[in-house]
């Protein structure tokens, strides 16, 4: 069996460990950046992440070719924004029919497109597409520590012999098919995870983080309804969604350090937003809260806690400011009497 890594950062890092110590898989990734292969062809090691844990197995190619020649199936962990002129580029090295495990969560900045949708209006419907989602970072995939995922796509086969592959005694993985429900929450999860960072960063303690999650976490399912996502997804037991969330926002995660560094208010976002590219750290929050103040204004929603995010993000808004607008917003009745059939409440 053959593997292929298409993209080589911390999560696909981990992924290798991972795969490494818990299948007899060939593995090979291809990684855009030459000093990456460069050095892992000389150290067998990543230079930027979990620096001092040695591979034995994997291999390194800068022919993309060579990637993708009879392959079981290819994960791919890139930026969300940059799939589709990645889809692009390497269409042409698909001989045959392949599979693809979509590791990135995200939604496409200008056309709202979730990853997977991306992908197939590049690569036409003859590639089997599924994704990879939970309550899971690249730091404790590369420990093995007990974690619980789901491979979701629209084919059983596709998502059934993934699954195989990666269920362990480390990761126990769920399968369905509901792509939409789980890239959406993915993606939005995001938004939760920099408002959590905030609530830390500006020195709070677990109840208004938790306060924070919770009204957050209502808003962006109202988006995910409109999207197509099911009621069903957002129910306890969900990898995809709570475990997600949880792990999100009280994780040692990426938005959610980006929030804390936000909230230090010695840098704009965009700022941190720099700093932390330069320390190899893509944080997707910062496009998410875009995208999710674009999709409540078009569908007319009621989310003041996105809007606030949005506001420290884009505008210069401090989160001092954005806290006091929240707490000062009127008191309202959470669950009015012959409202409950509402799929969402309006603005």
């Amino acid at each position: 069996m053959k593997i292929a890594l298409y993209g080589f950062g911390a999560f696909n890092s981990a992924m290798a460990h991972y795969l490494e110590r818990n299948t007899d898989a060939e593995i090979m990734f291809w990684e855009y950046d030459d000093k990456v292969i460069d050095y892992f062809k000389e150290h067998k090691s990543h230079p930027y992440h979990f620096v001092d844990k040695k591979f034995s197995r994997v291999k390194a190619t800068k022919d993309l070719e060579e990637l993708f020649d009879n392959n079981y199936f290819v994960i791919i962990a890139i930026s969300a924004q940059h799939i589709r002129e990645n889809a692009k580029a390497f269409k042409k090295y698909l001989k045959k029919p392949t599979r693809f495990l979509i590791c990135s969560k995200g939604l496409e900045q200008g056309t709202m497109n979730r990853l997977s949708e991306v992908l197939e209006q590049e690569l036409g419907e003859k590639h089997k597409i599924a994704v990879f989602s939970g309550g899971t970072t690249a730091a404790d995939i590369e420990r093995g520590i007990p974690l619980v995922a789901e491979v979701v796509s629209k084919d059983k086969e596709t998502r059934e012999e993934i699954a195989e592959v990666l269920h362990t005694n480390k990761i126990r993985i769920y399968t369905h098919e509901d792509l939409c429900s789980v890239e959406v929450a993915a993606a939005l999860k995001n938004v939760v995870s920099f408002g959590a960072g905030i609530c830390e960063g500006m020195g709070f303690d677990t109840g208004t983080i938790a306060a924070l999650i919770t009204r957050a976490t209502y808003e962006i399912y109202k988006i995910a309804m409109y999207l197509g996502a099911s009621q069903k997804a957002f129910l306890p037991g969900s990898a995809s969604v709570w475990g997600d969330i949880m792990l999100s926002s009280f994780g040692k995660t990426r938005n959610r350090e980006f929030g804390m560094r936000v909230a230090k208010g010695d840098k704009t976002p965009l700022e941190v937003l720099e700093e932390m590219k330069e320390e190899h750290k893509t944080v997707e929050g910062y496009y998410t809260v875009k995208s999710a103040k674009e999709l409540s204004d078009e569908h007319q929603l009621n989310t003041p806690v996105i809007e606030e995010l949005y506001s420290v993000a884009y505008e210069g808004r401090t989160p001092q400011e954005a806290l006091k607008n929240l707490m000062e917003r009127d008191r309202k009745e959470l669950h009015p009497k012959g409202d409950q059939k509402r799929k969402v409440e309006k603005k």
